[in-house]
């Protein structure tokens, strides 16, 4: 067995070479590097110069911009398979985001002069891979134009619609588009009440346990087959529960969920507000 076979053995774990055959994997093998990164560290830095390719081995990374100092806006988690940082390396420009590890990480990288000189030697298999990689990107772009124009008429809904049961129904409504059975087995909406200090099931689809909708203390996040997305800030004004999520795609998602529900939150909170000054 020669030495390249275990790194042969990983990268064929990575969705990205998975169809490539062992003769063109052993012509990548020698350039990549294994990085090791631990919960919070830096990938690597917006603005700073792009001088390689990043696959995920195994963890989440988490990509994100700082519009200002003190507000971070994330853009996507990637996890197993994913690659990420095509874009610096093929225009030769630096970072347009920064990437930080959401946990124990493996990542294997490929430097942008090691790319080049490879395009040059190995044309055939080169093809292949930059393939791969504008099809990444083709499908990166999409899904951002679908989120854009989610986030633009849901927007547009939150602010036609200003009593609170409207909320909740158009909420429910507009999360199906993005939680389906492609994200997960099923989902449910729970408006908080603060005088009973307990959450209340606004809605459900897909499979969701029965106990799951009654009236609760609290939704926990702890739970394997969860996962919850709290809705606006102190006070409570819900929560998003997540079931059975396809880890990959939720996680791919959570960011879009986040903001959705800031926007939920902040609806409500103006729906609250508008309901005090009509008494």
């Amino acid at each position: 067995m020669n030495k390249t076979s275990p790194l042969i053995a990983k990268l064929r774990q990575i969705d990205f070479f998975k169809d490539f055959p062992d003769t063109e994997l052993a012509k990548i093998a020698p350039l990549m590097k294994e990085r090791r990164y631990s919960e919070g560290d830096i990938v690597f830095e917006e603005h700073k110069p792009s001088d390689e390719l990043c696959f995920i081995e195994k963890g989440r990374v988490l990509i994100y911009k700082t519009p200002s100092r003190n507000r971070i806006q994330e853009i996507s988690i990637l996890t197993d398979g994913d690659f990420f940082g095509e874009l610096g390396v093929l225009e030769s420009a630096a970072r347009s985001a920064s990437a930080k590890a959401l946990e124990q990480t493996l990542i294997l990288t490929l430097k942008a002069p090691d790319i080049f000189l490879w395009v040059k030697k190995y044309p055939d298999t080169a093809i292949s891979m930059i393939a791969k990689i504008v099809q990444g990107i083709a499908s990166r772009l999409r899904e951002t134009t679908n989120e854009l124009t989610f986030m633009r008429d849901f927007s547009l809904a939150l602010i036609e619609t200003t009593d609170t049961p409207g909320l909740w129904d158009l909420a429910k409504h507009r999360l199906r588009e993005v939680i389906d059975e492609t994200t997960a087995e099923g989902a449910a909406l729970f408006a908080y009440n603060p005088h009973l200090e307990e959450f209340t099931a606004k809605g459900h689809w897909g499979k969701v346990p029965s106990d799951l909708c009654m009236g609760k203390k609290s939704i926990e996040d702890d739970l394997p087959h969860l996962k919850t997305i709290d809705i606006g800030d102190d006070p409570v004004k819900g929560c998003l529960a997540v079931v059975e999520p396809k880890l990959s795609t939720f996680m791919k998602k959570t960011p879009l969920l986040q903001t959705i529900s800031q926007a939920l939150g902040a609806a409500l909170a103006r729906s609250d507000d508008d309901a005090k000054t009509r008494s």
